[in-house]
């Protein structure tokens, strides 16, 4: 990679786009964060300010968002998708043309942990898990699938949104009851927490009993850091892991 070039990595996702910049090859510290629905070429003009790049990338699932973005930078913009060229063989997956941008950078942001086989486990407003081997004989890095199952946010919103008395939560999930709730809210956020962490469990469960061996597991995404203090089967939380794929995608 050329040290010399200083791009932005955009993560756009369904309800929030983080902005990092990476100069000299590496991250930097400082995220910009703007909700996907407020995103217009007068919002991120005040949000970038101050910020010189010369190259975009942009792991993006929202169409509409990326038009926006398309049409704003006058510099080069690049598009994560599945192609050829990239760090980790995709192509025994049949789906590879639908996979979404952010699952493609995060199964290349894995390559920075050199752990195999390995599961990154996005919780966001779903929760994705993608799979990452590396084949013995040839020592290329495949994908090998993946699994969506529904976020925090949408156990809370399904659950409020088909009864008539029960109210949308806040996810607090540092005050719930030890075993039941005392109050509706709290019957409703212990019903949704502990659904949650069962469902994560039992799939990286089968996850494992699909693989000769134990895998590396990691957290990224908003509801990462909660997981793991429930979940002991994760290993690491990486806040970055989408953002290195973006870098990954850069270096191609």
């Amino acid at each position: 990679m050329d040290v010399s070039r200083s791009f932005l990595l955009i993560d756009n996702s369904n309800s929030r786009t983080k902005f990092r910049l990476c100069s000299q090859g590496i991250i930097g510290s400082e995220q910009r964060v703007i909700p996907t629905r407020e995103l217009s070429p007068a919002n991120l003009r005040l949000l970038l300010t101050g910020w010189i790049f010369s190259e975009v990338y942009v792991s993006s699932v929202v169409p509409h968002a990326a038009v926006i973005l398309s049409d704003y930078f006058s510099c080069p913009i690049y598009f994560l998708q599945v192609q050829d060229n990239l760090p980790v063989d995709f192509s025994s997956y049949s789906g590879s043309k639908t996979l979404g941008a952010d699952r493609v950078s995060n199964v290349i942001g894995t390559l920075h942990w050199n752990r195999f086989p390995l599961v990154a486990v996005d919780l966001g407003t779903a929760i994705t898990y993608d799979v990452v081997i590396k084949d013995a004989a040839s020592g290329i890095i495949q994908y090998a699938g993946g699994v969506i199952s529904p976020g925090l946010s949408l156990f809370s919103d399904y659950l409020s949104g088909r009864t008539a008395l029960l109210h949308p939560i806040m996810n607090r999930l540092d005050k719930l009851p030890r075993f039941v709730g005392q109050n509706t809210e709290q019957a409703m956020q212990y019903g949704m927490v502990s659904g949650a962490k069962g469902m994560i469990r039992t799939i990286l469960a089968d996850i494992v009993s699909s693989l000769n061996e134990e895998p590396f597991i990691i957290a990224t995404g908003g509801d990462a850091q909660w997981a793991a203090g429930l979940i002991s089967e994760i290993d690491v939380v990486d806040p970055l892991l989408t953002f290195r794929g973006l870098v990954g995608f850069a270096e191609k």
